[in-house]
């Protein structure tokens, strides 16, 4: 018994003697001096994580007892991380950007870690070179791009009345080029005005161009509740909400709040709305203004002929206008509205 006593005495003593302190120091550059820095220790023993005061100076301490060779990761944020190998009784000088740690540090006073400090710089290396290359092969990629492009563009001028072209045009940006679409569309579909694939185009190039942002609203004349013929284009010089609506619809209803508001604190800049009923009965619409009556401008178009030109698919639809009667933007209902007064009568 006293020789297990004894036996347990000097392995105790032996483990604390061979028990050492390993040590990780540093400075980080350009500290913002707000969080600490986070070691996670494993290896020799379990995973121990620990918070390090990091000086205003970017410069920190940590010492742990190491039974042998351990990893420590070394982070703020957890994708931004260094990692080392720290044998016992070795001290690891650290020095990185706050910016980005795993980039940028050097590392002193351990063999294993510089060694993976190394291994890292060398792979950067090679990364880095690979972006450089593939920045280069998108260089040239780019280039050849644009000579497609404006051979396609040239061709297309070139061959305007051919029917050829339209094996070429959807492979122009629409967006980018609308003058081609519209070059192609009136030399075509005054040549071949029966040509189904020609017509199919004009209709689609009309559908497309049909109230884009920037473009002049199309006039409205319609009569108002009093019988008065009223026209959009008298609005001219003033920001207006055009709205195609109901009395039968409930969004459209309540929507309404929405929009006095809108006027009431906008109306003395110079904003406006301009209501179009879609009531088939106009005895409805007359009844509605007359029980609940709005500040704006509000007019009957009965036989759809507005809705048609607008081409109105569901209600509300909205549509705001600047002064001169551009379009600003479709469906501005609610929060968008208000963001977009916001917008254009900042102080």
């Amino acid at each position: 018994m006293r020789f297990f006593i004894t036996l347990l005495y000097y392995l105790g003593l032996s483990t604390l003697l061979f028990s050492q302190n390993s040590t990780i120091t540093g400075k980080i550059n350009n500290y913002t001096g707000n969080d600490s820095l986070n070691i996670v220790t494993f290896g020799t023993q379990k995973p121990i994580e620990q918070k390090v005061a990091v000086s205003s100076n970017g410069k920190f301490t940590y010492t742990y007892p190491s039974q042998g060779a351990d990893f420590s990761k070394i982070y703020f944020t957890p994708k931004d991380f260094i990692l080392i190998v720290l044998n016992s009784d070795e001290t690891a000088k650290i020095e990185a950007d706050y910016t980005n740690m795993s980039q940028t540090y050097t590392i002193k006073g351990a063999e294993d870690a510089e060694l993976i400090q190394q291994n890292n710089q060398a792979l950067l290396n090679y990364m880095h070179a690979m972006n450089e290359l593939q920045e280069s092969f998108k260089q040239k990629i780019d280039s050849i791009e644009q000579e497609k492009e404006q051979f396609i563009i040239q061709t297309i001028k070139d061959n305007v009345g051919s029917l050829s072209v339209l094996a070429l045009i959807d492979l122009v940006d629409q967006k980018k080029y609308p003058e081609i679409y519209t070059l192609i569309d009136s030399a075509l579909y005054k040549k071949y005005p029966k040509n189904s694939v020609v017509v199919n185009f004009h209709r689609n190039i009309n559908q497309s161009n049909h109230l884009q942002q920037g473009t002049i609203i199309p006039n409205i004349e319609l009569t108002d509740e009093n019988g008065e013929t009223v026209s959009l284009e008298s609005f001219r010089g003033q920001t207006v909400l055009v709205v195609f609506w109901a009395t039968w619809c409930r969004p459209c209803r309540m929507e309404i709040p929405h929009i006095k508001k809108a006027y009431e604190k906008y109306n003395d800049k110079g904003f406006t709305a301009f209501s179009v009923s879609t009531d088939k009965v106009k005895q409805k619409w007359l009844d509605f203004v007359q029980t609940e009556p709005v500040p704006w401008t509000t007019t009957h178009d009965g036989d759809g002929t507005y809705s048609n030109i607008f081409q109105v698919r569901s209600i509300p639809f909205t549509i705001l206008i600047d002064a001169e009667g551009r379009i600003i933007a479709k469906n501005v209902r609610g929060e968008a509205l208000k963001q977009y007064l916001e917008q254009i009568y900042a102080d």
